[in-house]
């Protein structure tokens, strides 16, 4: 019906199952994933000390063009616009940091864990107190990084980190979301 052929099918759910974000259920094929409120704090947690660990290092090897960058993808996200506009901004904005660490396993196991956290992400943005958090957060990340204080930054990922995940499971009352 779709003109696709089953096996590249197979091989991505494959990838999600691996991934955790498809379950395999006898019967009814590939099921999104559930995640507990303690699985998305630990998620968090995981993603505080990867990412703050990743901003620790690229802030202290940011060129003053990465500065450059860094602000025109915050003044674009402050400039407000589309919900999955913003969160691919911010992503720009993070990974921006982190790839300055120049350390590719690190990357690789952050972009690992990142995407379970996006569907969250999405929810949490939604939230005009939580939106005006995220962006404190970004801004403190900025600064650490306009020092290149990798402390400070590693510091402000990581308590930005912990403001959306707490943001996220008092957001989502009921726990046991599908992603």
């Amino acid at each position: 019906r779709l003109s696709v052929s089953r096996t590249p099918v197979r091989n991505a759910l494959l990838i999600l199952s691996n991934e955790g974000l498809v379950e395999m259920a006898p019967h009814l094929g590939a099921v999104v994933s559930e995640i507990s409120a303690e699985e998305v704090e630990e998620v968090y947690f995981l993603r505080g000390i990867l990412e703050g660990v990743a901003a620790r290092l690229g802030a202290e090897r940011m060129t003053d063009e990465h500065i450059a960058s860094l602000r025109g993808i915050l003044d674009e996200m402050n400039a407000g616009g589309d919900p999955d506009e913003w969160l691919r901004l911010n992503t720009r904005f993070h990974y921006l940091v982190y790839e300055q660490a120049d350390m590719p396993r690190l990357l690789a196991l952050i972009d690992s864990i990142h995407d379970i956290t996006l569907p969250y992400s999405r929810r949490y943005i939604e939230s005009e107190e939580h939106m005006q958090a995220a962006r404190a957060g970004h801004e403190r990340v900025f600064h650490a990084c306009e020092m290149r204080d990798g402390k400070l930054a590693q510091e402000a990922t990581q308590r930005h980190l912990e403001v959306v995940c707490q943001g996220v499971l008092g957001s989502s009352g009921d726990f046991a979301l599908g992603r």
